[in-house]
């Protein structure tokens, strides 16, 4: 149906190609987080830890991953794009996913077993014992989703997600056992459902307003993919942990009672309670609450390098505008003017991030002209990228400069002031040497060129 029915622009590049698929890139890495996961999931079981296969595991996932970054490094369109990563908020938000993921799909998964393995539920039954939690993740991600979107905020809600989140798992791992009060297990599984509601996707949501547009696709899936890789990982871990756990502790229980335990739960399988005696039905089911208990004591930790995670970013106010080019009037060729208000220190507020090939521009300069090429205003960009000055309302020209790469915008900045990101082009001379009046004048290309240094009025012609 999309095939048939979706129509949208092909886009392309500034070299004029079209954009290539990175299947080279893409293989490479879904072939290195495969074997990492092989091992992960099958050593202990079928092969030793440091057995020779272990061993050829790590080293073809570790070779594997190099020649990926070697290629993401020099394709034109790389899947997953090295230069996110020296952006603050996506290094950020990736590794909070990525212990989100593992805190998430590893305590949540193994719950179905809790509630039938350990209370004796049906498989039914387990599902809506589990209600709790997802109820708690669906009312939050709409609650926090609803208040985002009103107030424009985000930082709160992921801090509060991800303090819910660890308080949960720190609580299951405390109280979950085969004879638990069920409303103490419920409330665990209502805290955790809130925490996932509320960071899950609001992490992608951070990514997304602040890469540039046209990296917001490789930006958001590499945020996810990693949230999924972490759940992958968790699961294979603390699946790992459950069956050493259980193993250990039904073997020793049914020895102690005198029992042969291989013949009691059915040469090493997943029991079956209803087929169990009832001496051996207890002691099978103690050691599946106590695995459950200690697998969200593991993940417990892991919640709260989320939460530091999630402390670091620095939050910036949800986006309004979009970077990209506003088409210029068809009759003049130049977006119409409106005459400027007197420059004053205060003002509406123009903010947003200054890129370069999509990775910030710290220390970049923003110099803000009015319509007559006067300076209103100078400021310089974060470490992040980040730039916010006052100025006045109405038709602005705003020139930036970082190590000889230019870029000149025009906007009409209104009383709620304005968000403008911008990526800068490659070039060094030729951007932004149009003068607000659209005709080149001589102030634009002086701001330009001129040294980084404080500007007198003299400077200004």
């Amino acid at each position: 149906m999309l095939q048939r029915t979706l129509n949208v622009p092909t886009p392309v590049r500034a070299d004029g190609e079209r954009p290539r698929i990175d299947y080279l890139g893409a293989t490479l890495i879904a072939a290195a987080v495969s074997a990492l996961l092989l091992w992960t999931s099958l050593a202990g079981k079928q092969f030793g830890w440091a057995s020779p296969t272990s061993f050829g595991l790590i080293g073809a996932g570790l070779v594997l991953l190099v020649g990926a970054i070697v290629v993401e490094r020099r394709a034109k369109d790389p899947v997953v794009p090295p230069f996110l990563f020296r952006d603050r908020t996506v290094v950020l938000a990736t590794v909070a996913s990525l212990f989100v993921g593992v805190a998430m799909f590893g305590s949540t998964i193994f719950l179905s077993q809790y509630f039938q393995l350990a209370r004796g539920a049906s498989a039914t039954e387990a599902g809506l014992l589990t209600l709790p939690m997802i109820v708690g993740m669906f009312g939050a991600s709409n609650i926090a989703g609803q208040l985002i979107t009103r107030t424009g905020v985000w930082k709160r809600y992921l801090v509060g997600g991800a303090v819910s989140l660890t308080a949960g798992l720190t609580l299951g791992a405390a109280v979950i056992s085969s004879t638990a009060p069920y409303w103490l297990v419920a409330i665990a599984m209502a805290l955790v459902g809130i925490g996932v509601g509320t960071t899950q996707q609001n992490l992608v949501l951070a990514v997304q307003n602040t890469v540039a547009l046209r990296h917001m696709g490789a930006a958001s899936s590499t945020v996810t993919f990693f949230r999924s890789l972490g759940g992958s990982a968790g699961v294979a871990g603390l699946g790992a942990l459950l069956a050493s756990v259980v193993g250990s502790r039904t073997a020793a229980g049914l020895a102690e009672a005198g029992v042969d335990g291989g013949a009691a739960v059915g040469g090493g399988q997943v029991p079956h309670l209803a087929d169990l005696p009832e001496p051996v039905r207890s002691i099978v089911m103690e050691p599946y609450g106590h695995a459950t208990s200690m697998i969200f004591l593991v993940a417990a930790p892991l919640a709260l390098l989320a939460l530091a995670a999630i402390l670091a970013l620095r939050e910036v106010p949800l986006r309004d505008t979009l970077d990209i080019e506003k088409p210029a009037d068809p009759g003049t060729g130049a977006a119409a003017t409106v005459p400027a208000p007197p420059s004053g220190p205060t003002g509406p507020v123009l903010h947003g991030f200054v890129r370069a090939d999509g990775a910030p521009a710290g220390g970049a300069v923003l110099t803000v002209l009015d319509g007559t090429g006067d300076e209103l205003g100078r400021t310089r960009a974060d470490a992040d990228g980040h730039y916010r000055i006052c100025v006045a309302t109405g038709i602005v020209s705003t020139v930036y400069r970082w190590e000889g790469r230019p870029a000149a915008r025009r906007v009409a900045v209104g009383e709620d002031g304005l968000r403008l990101d911008v990526d800068l082009p490659a070039g060094t001379a030729s951007a932004g040497a149009a003068g607000p009046d659209g005709q080149g004048r001589p102030e634009f290309v002086s701001v330009i060129e001129a040294p980084e240094r404080e500007r007198t009025g003299a400077d200004r012609g």
